[in-house]
């Protein structure tokens, strides 16, 4: 599948605005730049490219240590895939991110952990009905607590095993 993974890589490489990636069923701008940068990483594709997602990464953060949908508050998924992009691309690139930094978002995410509940689940999957028509009528989302709390979980061991000592 050499000739296929090749143009997947020129679409990602083609396809980002800013060093982001959109997603067309995936709430926010860090779902589509996590699976982005991830396949970039394994392909081994153009460094500028990643490192460019790692600034993108790194001024969209918020003063309070994590990251948003647009216009929103922090939230603890946008959060744990802006940090899951940021440790991937920066350990591929042999960048040690600053760890006072990275303390600081897991920090955000210690402070809305709920002790009974863990994170709240945050908007995850957004789907426009009728879009392949072009006239979208409504649109259809999902959450979960699950989905929420794995991957900032997956987040938390990935930065804690390859950043934070």
């Amino acid at each position: 599948f050499n000739a296929e993974i090749s143009r997947g890589i020129a679409f990602l490489l083609d396809s980002h605005e800013n060093y982001c990636w959109e997603s067309t069923w995936y709430y926010g701008n860090y779902y589509g730049t996590y699976v982005s940068v991830r396949t970039l990483c394994a392909a081994n594709a153009d460094s500028a490219t990643i490192a460019g997602a790692i600034e993108f990464i790194k001024n969209s953060r918020l003063n309070d240590g994590g990251w948003a949908i647009d216009g929103q508050e922090s939230s603890p998924l946008q959060t744990a895939l802006a940090l899951l992009t940021l440790s991937i691309a920066t350990q591929h690139l042999g960048i040690k991110p600053d760890e006072q930094w990275l303390n600081e978002s897991i920090k955000y995410l210690e402070e809305t952990y709920l002790p009974d509940e863990g994170w709240r689940s945050s908007p995850f999957i957004k789907m426009p009905m009728g879009r392949p028509y072009g006239f979208i009528h409504t649109t259809l989302t999902y959450e979960s607590i699950a989905i929420t709390n794995n991957y900032i979980a997956k987040a938390c061991n990935h930065i804690s095993r390859n950043h934070i000592h």
